[in-house]
């Protein structure tokens, strides 16, 4: 028979997973984010896949992005740590009926918040690029009525997004590496807070 204190332990202990979970895959939710919006204003909104995981349409961009940051998690040897993480909170957050601090789930909701600023400085590049692109298109057809925005403008905006997309690939490993690392210091200010 199960005891009322045993179904606390367990609920508790699913609540420190799923927070731990969580911070983690706001670095890949980040990343697809990114992707989308970075689709989207290289004018590939259509050319979806299906995301079995999200259970739903995908930009390709968004699918290529979130598929990075989970390479470079590997590569960077992230899956580890978040192995030493888990071992880890069952020694900072023992097995106890005692209730979970708040602490922990304020500092949760505050990395949460700190998505859109990777989202931004992932999708930068790409996004200021074809801004000026656009512009470039708009004074373009300002000048020369005559010419078709969307036989020259489509084609344009494509080629620089990819172009931009091409280039930052070197400088957007860094920046997931270190909101990963960023991530797993959280997850440790997480199982302090439940603690306190």
């Amino acid at each position: 028979m199960v005891s009322p204190e045993g179904l606390l332990i367990l609920a508790q202990q699913v609540l420190v997973g799923v927070a731990m979970g969580f911070t983690t895959r706001i670095v890949i939710t980040a990343a697809e984010m990114a992707g989308q919006m970075a689709g989207l204003q290289m004018g590939l909104g259509f050319a979806v896949f299906f995301d079995p995981q999200g259970a739903g349409q995908s930009p390709v961009v968004a699918q290529f992005m979130g598929v990075l940051a989970v390479l470079v998690l590997l590569a960077s040897n992230s899956h580890f740590l978040m192995l030493t993480a888990l071992v880890e909170s069952f020694r900072v957050v023992p097995l106890s009926p005692a209730p979970l601090a708040a602490k922990g789930f304020l500092t949760l909701v505050s990395w949460a918040s700190q998505i859109f600023q990777l989202v931004l400085m992932l999708s930068l590049p790409v996004v200021g690029a074809l801004l000026v692109t656009n512009i470039g298109i708009g004074i373009l057809t300002r000048a020369a009525p005559q010419l078709n925005v969307f036989a020259v403008g489509f084609p344009i905006t494509m080629g620089v997004g990819f172009l931009m997309l091409y280039l930052s690939l070197p400088l957007l490993v860094p920046v997931i590496e270190q909101f990963s690392q960023a991530g797993f210091a959280v997850i440790q200010r997480i199982l302090e807070g439940f603690r306190s």
